[in-house]
């Protein structure tokens, strides 16, 4: 179980600075799906796994409220992020779809793990 709580515990904070990077670098070269709003997609799986990977450390370090804990933080780092993006950045913007992505990913995901936990 300890090692299983370090691997979640390493995991969340590597995430969360990827995430971090990945929001102030120049993304030009990246595949793309030709969807019209891949960027979209990107930031809606990104914040779901960000909000499991938040959950999974809150239920480790067995704090109560983990679901909710997990939503806010990802709801609130998401927001920051985009305001931090056009203050610190000369090519990034904030913008409100790309909260919205960030919010319904972190949604979706809240709603997989109630389910899940519902059926346990």
């Amino acid at each position: 179980m300890v090692l299983k709580n370090k691997l979640v515990y390493i995991t969340t904070i590597i995430y969360t600075l990827a995430i971090i990077v990945l929001s102030f670098i120049d993304l030009q070269e990246i595949p793309e799906l030709h969807t019209g709003f891949d960027d979209k997609i990107f930031h809606c799986i990104a914040y779901a796994i960000f909000c499991l990977l938040w959950y999974l450390m809150f239920e480790a370090l067995q704090m109560k409220s983990s679901l909710m804990l997990s939503i806010a933080l990802s709801i609130v780092f998401g927001g920051l992020i985009e305001i931090l993006q056009s203050k610190l950045s000369t090519y990034r913007s904030t913008e409100f779809f790309d909260l919205l992505a960030n919010t319904l990913g972190v949604v979706l995901m809240a709603l997989v793990i109630r389910l899940k936990k519902s059926y346990n």
